[in-house]
């Protein structure tokens, strides 16, 4: 087991964020395991108003975009989480 989950979880839980009524749109993006799924699944998990949009989860990058607006529609804050780089 990596020692980034508990890294994660740890800034996470230690830090003094807060929401002001405003959504955020959080892009993951980079190398193919580099820990993107895990921040966003810890993120999810200790900041319940952040919901995770996964292309691996969803298929393509229509449906990520999909579900972003509809979450954001939803008054919730978005974390995309996404692996490719190119266009499609």
């Amino acid at each position: 087991m990596s020692a980034f989950p508990t890294v994660a979880a740890d800034a996470v839980e230690g830090s003094e964020f807060q929401m002001s009524g405003g959504k955020i749109v959080l892009i993951l993006c980079g190398l193919i395991a580099s820990g993107k799924s895990t921040f966003a699944e810890a993120l999810q998990e200790h900041y319940p108003e952040f919901r995770r949009c996964n292309q691996d989860d969803l298929g393509d990058r229509r449906a990520v975009e999909q579900l972003a607006r509809q979450t954001l529609n939803q008054g919730f804050s978005v974390c995309i989480d996404r692996t490719n780089f190119n266009a499609a």
